[in-house]
């Protein structure tokens, strides 16, 4: 049988001694196995948040028209629809898109664009209307004031978003929010043909 080293005997005391000290140090003894370096501590997980869904509650459906104003200059002006959305306490609503275009030049005649699903006892709704990149014009030459000449063109329709806030109670009396856009003062000449850019009121 070989014989012992006594001095690696002691060096290995020596060494386990020093692990046990940073151990003790580092206030992570339980994690130290003889003769180890310390184990790094476990890392807890965040915890998990349930989806909170909204509650079910009768809804009304009410209907989002758009209706050209001041718009004699004009034989057309077309806007294309890319979405509808709104909410009411915080919530999304159910909405849907009727119409993918609406022509504000059309006398006397408020576009169905779509429909909101509004919660029983929402104080208000804020709603939001987007159009498709491009839409168009076409001035009337016969208009009276002659203000838009004859001419058609290309109508950016990108920074017209419409954002308002509407009162459920008031599109209760006829069942709906109609947005009277003043097309006169909404078409703004650009570089490369017309923007839009909406002033409106809300009627019901």
């Amino acid at each position: 049988m070989p014989l012992k080293d006594p001095g690696a005997d002691m060096e290995r005391m020596r060494m386990r001694s020093w692990v046990g000290a940073l151990c003790v140090a580092a206030g992570l003894l339980t994690g130290c196995e003889d003769g180890l370096a310390p184990r790094p501590p476990e890392r807890e997980e965040a915890p998990v948040v349930p989806a909170v869904k909204p509650p079910k509650v009768h809804t009304r459906r009410f209907e989002v028209r758009v209706k050209g104003v001041n718009a004699e200059a004009y034989r057309a002006v077309v806007l294309p629809v890319a979405g509808l959305r709104a909410k009411a306490g915080g919530w999304e609503l159910a909405t849907g898109v009727r119409s993918r275009t609406v022509d504000l030049a059309t006398p006397g005649h408020a576009s169905l664009v779509g429909y909101v699903d509004v919660p029983e006892g929402s104080a208000d709704v804020e709603l939001t209307l987007t159009w498709d990149e491009a839409g168009g014009y076409e001035s009337d030459p016969d208009a009276a004031d002659g203000a838009a000449g004859a001419e058609a063109g290309v109508l950016d329709a990108r920074p017209g978003t419409v954002r308002l806030r509407v009162s459920p109670a008031a599109m209760a009396r006829h069942g709906r929010v109609v947005l009277e856009v003043d097309v006169a003062s909404s078409l703004v000449k650009g570089a490369d043909g017309r923007r839009f850019l909406p002033r409106f009121m809300t009627a019901y």
